[in-house]
């Protein structure tokens, strides 16, 4: 009779108070991908328990892996526990942060195999195939089974499907180590927003500067980042500099407090800039991704933003594998490098024909570190009904029906960008209730009143940087992913936000803004023309080249305090060419063709506020007596700003 061969049984161990498990369980995948058995048996083990389990499992293998610097001391615990056992034909395995000088040491106790964390997973498969003695013992190990999949992320499961290049398999590496890769005073880009950035790496960075210090980075992200991200990373004493825009609120005060350098990025100029060496040299792109290719590409995640460029222009590249995203996102994206060239988009008719590749171009020679992650994001809040926002887009709704009877807008409607923020839910949901169909988004950031549109049926397309959702749209989306990439697609910061692409395709621009001025340019970015809430971002591309450039906001804020129509606004993000209708809860301004006295007037009687409408009134007249083009009073243009920062209120007294 011909001898069956017994499959392998190998039992995967963490001993001690050793908290983490990533690279364990990325090898537990990786050999049963290679035909063997593996059970685990959890964190936080006592040597006792692991080899009871090894005896009651009849296992062939006992692998230790082991970040705490205990290795010796564990090993000749377990060594002798195996032998009082009688377990001495077992393979003795151990693994991790293991300094050089002490695999000689645990090989003189008695161990077989010492594969420090730089080792490869082959090499390690290829040492158990070569030094298992086929004893033929049987166990039950469903039990322990059941544990190990339960307590893994259910993406762990096929891990070679995530990195189909196998010769990067030698680079996964854990958090900690990959945080050892940077230096004092590198130049360092990421990608994402709330969604789509890379936790796992910059979180134990940071973890790495609170326990040594010395280590101050420069970062680069084109976009806001979460509070997740920018202030652990700043709390720890990490930020330099911050280039690009601001998401974290600590970091933000930092900023205004002079404790970090910040550079505000314009829009898609930022990639483009890096590229042409405006900040020196790209040290390091950390990129959040799906997996890789076979040929060692970046299947990207659920934002594409910026990173394109910053892994073409980087030294080196770090790439987290976030196991909590769906590997079925292969396919969302279309990534086409900007060049030279016009870009390839055939119009609004077919906007979702893919023109670039599914991933990240990438030299794999370039990817220093591959950091396999199951922390999910802190996804945006669904947007709460909002008055203001409903009002503002009742406003909307009956301008487009005034530019369709016009003439000036046809019933196949342009593309919408739309910003983000508390008004946008509740305006949306009032322009879908318009009775409009077949909207078409062009777009940075895929929200939860643009999903729902879809959901409905009501959408013929989307194209965008990245998604931003909900976490109950993005369990949505995370059921039908096939349905929504019919829809969606995402494509590059520099592609979407391209004056080429805003201008041919006529997109129709919505933003937010802080304060609006009597001129109609508009503040998106600085608090009393001083303190920083987040920066220029995506409208400067938007404000600079749509056909119609719509700014919208509340009336006032803090219970009245402020106006939002002052006379002057603190700080110019956008002039007055820039800005064609306004729109607060109290009306729509519609500045094209006026003049400036024209738009003065009309912005008053359309879009401040009753209480401040006298006031303004007040100033206007006075500021007419005086000859030139535009109505200004230079001596009291900031009289707005002076009285909120003296008295607390931008009300003139006993108003």
């Amino acid at each position: 009779f011909m001898e069956t061969k017994k499959t392998i049984r190998i039992l995967i161990a963490k001993i001690g108070l050793d908290g983490h498990d990533v690279g364990a369980k990325v090898l537990i995948f990786w050999l049963r991908d290679q035909g063997m058995e593996v059970i685990y048996t959890g964190l936080r083990q006592s040597v006792e328990q692991v080899v009871e389990v090894a005896l009651q499992e009849a296992v062939d293998v006992i692998g230790v892996s082991i970040l705490s610097g205990s290795h010796v001391s564990i090993a000749k615990k377990l060594l002798k526990r195996i032998h009082e056992r009688e377990l001495d034909d077992v393979l003795v395995l151990f693994g991790g942060t293991i300094p050089k000088d002490d695999i000689a040491v645990l090989k003189g106790a008695g161990v077989h195999g010492v594969f420090p964390s730089h080792a490869k997973l082959e090499e390690i498969s290829a040492f158990i195939k070569e030094n298992v003695k086929q004893a033929g013992k049987k166990g039950d190990s469903s039990r322990f089974l059941q544990q190990t999949i339960g307590s893994c992320p259910p993406f762990f499961q096929g891990i070679a499907e995530r990195i189909r290049h196998r010769e990067s398999m030698d680079k996964i590496m854990t958090a900690e180590e990959a945080a050892l890769l940077f230096r004092d005073g590198m130049l360092v880009a990421t990608s994402g927003s709330t969604m789509g950035f890379p936790k796992a790496t910059f979180g134990a960075l940071a973890e790495r500067i609170k326990a040594e210090g010395g280590i101050k980075i420069d970062l680069l992200c084109a976009g806001p980042l979460s509070s997740e991200f920018e202030d652990v990373l700043f709390e720890a004493g990490g930020i330099r500099r911050r280039i690009g825009a601001v998401g974290g609120e600590k970091l933000r005060g930092g900023i205004n407090r002079g404790e970090v350098i910040f550079i505000e990025g314009k829009g898609s100029s930022l990639p483009l800039q890096v590229k042409r060496g405006w900040f020196g040299p790209l040290d390091m792109a950390v990129i959040e991704a799906v997996g890789l290719t076979e040929t060692g590409q970046i299947i990207p995640s659920t934002a594409v933003y910026d990173a394109p460029e910053w892994i073409a222009t980087a030294s080196q590249v770090i790439v987290e594998i976030n196991l909590n995203r769906p590997l079925s996102l292969e396919g969302l994206h279309d990534i086409y490098p900007r060049g030279d060239d016009p870009i390839p988009v055939v119009g609004n008719s077919n906007p979702l024909k893919r023109i670039g590749v599914p991933y990240f171009p990438v030299d794999p020679g370039k990817i220093k570190a591959i950091v396999i992650s199951d922390m999910g994001d802190k996804p945006s809040e669904e947007a709460k009904p909002d008055a203001m926002g409903a009002a503002i887009g009742q406003h909307l709704v009956d301008f487009f029906r005034k530019e369709v009877a016009a003439g000036r807008l046809s019933e196949s409607w342009p593309p919408f960008e739309l910003g983000f923020g508390e008004l946008f839910g509740s305006m949306m949901k009032k322009i879908g209730e318009g009775g409009f169909n077949n909207f078409c988004f062009h777009l940075p950031m895929v929200t939860d009143p643009v999903f729902e549109l879809v959901e409905a049926g009501r959408v013929d397309w989307v194209e965008a940087i990245a998604l931003r959702l909900s976490s109950d749209a993005w369990k949505r989306f995370e059921q039908e992913p096939d349905r929504y990439k019919k829809l969606i697609v995402l494509r590059p910061f520099t592609v979407i936000n391209s004056a080429e692409l805003i201008q041919r395709m006529g997109v129709t621009a919505i933003n937010g803004c802080l304060e609006m001025d009597l001129q109609g340019q508009v503040n998106s970015s600085h608090l009393l023309g001083a303190r920083i809430v987040a920066g220029i971002g995506g409208t400067y591309d938007y404000a600079r080249n749509t056909p119609c450039s719509i700014f919208i906001a509340r009336s006032t804020t803090k219970g009245g305090k402020i106006s939002t129509i002052v006379p002057l606004v603190s700080h110019v993000d956008h002039t007055e060419h820039d800005v064609d209708i306004l729109v607060t809860e109290q009306g729509l301004a519609d500045l094209r063709g006026l003049d400036p006295r024209e738009r003065a007037r009309e912005i008053i009687r359309k879009c401040a506020h009753p209480d401040y409408r006298e006031m303004l009134s007040d100033y206007l007249a006075r500021a007419e007596k005086e000859p030139g083009h535009i109505p200004v009073l230079p001596e009291e243009s900031g009289s707005f700003h002076l009285r909120l920062k003296r008295f607390g209120s931008m009300r003139e007294s006993g108003s």
